[in-house]
């Protein structure tokens, strides 16, 4: 009766785990023979699932079955659908209601959000030349717009060249790699 695949054993695993359990919230009967197969209203062809696994069920038996029987399962899996689950008055009820909660928690309502992406759609563009780029980006990340705007950065001073600078800066300018004062301290070095 039915194919043998994956979608059979899912089938059964549901079937299987459903019949060994209570469920105190809402639940549908189904018939594990469907009925248009030739099962019947019997307590051993009745299982109660929720309302989740009564819909995959029912896709899944459209992938278990061919022919006539699979054209059945189509139609029974529409039904589950249209009778009483799902709507148009039901959609339409949902969307308004996720409209209408945008429209009143939506983050380009914000003035500062809503700059922000306004300049970020209105930014660079591909086709932009590379200092144009650039001076956008410094445009938009200086002054208080910058991460680290007011915060204090640790400095240090190099002992080749004796410029004060980021410590950043340092390890990979300055120090072994300075190339500044590296007359300086070699003639430093050699007086020592």
């Amino acid at each position: 009766m039915y194919l043998l695949n994956k979608y059979t054993k899912w089938y059964d695993n549901i079937i299987g785990s459903a019949r060994l359990r209570v469920i105190d919230g809402y639940t549908e009967n189904h018939h594990i023979i469907p009925k248009s197969f030739g099962g019947s209203n019997k307590e051993e062809n009745l299982v109660r699932l929720t309302a989740r696994e009564h819909f995959i069920c029912h896709l899944l038996l459209i992938k278990m079955t061919h022919g006539k029987q699979q054209q059945q399962m189509i139609h029974s899996a529409h039904f589950l659908l249209t009778n009483g689950k799902i709507k148009s008055r039901t959609y339409e009820m949902v969307k308004r209601m996720k409209s209408d909660l945008l429209k009143s928690n939506n983050p380009m309502k914000d003035p500062i959000i809503a700059k922000r992406l306004g300049d970020a759609i209105r930014g660079a563009t591909h086709h932009m030349k590379r200092a144009e780029c650039r001076a956008r980006a410094v445009e938009l990340n200086s002054g208080s717009n910058n991460p680290n705007f007011g915060k204090k950065q640790k400095r240090i001073t190099c002992e080749v060249c004796g410029k004060d600078l980021p410590i950043n800066a340092y390890a990979r300018w300055h120090g072994n790699n300075c190339k500044f004062g590296r007359n300086k301290f070699a003639e430093s070095v050699a007086l020592a």
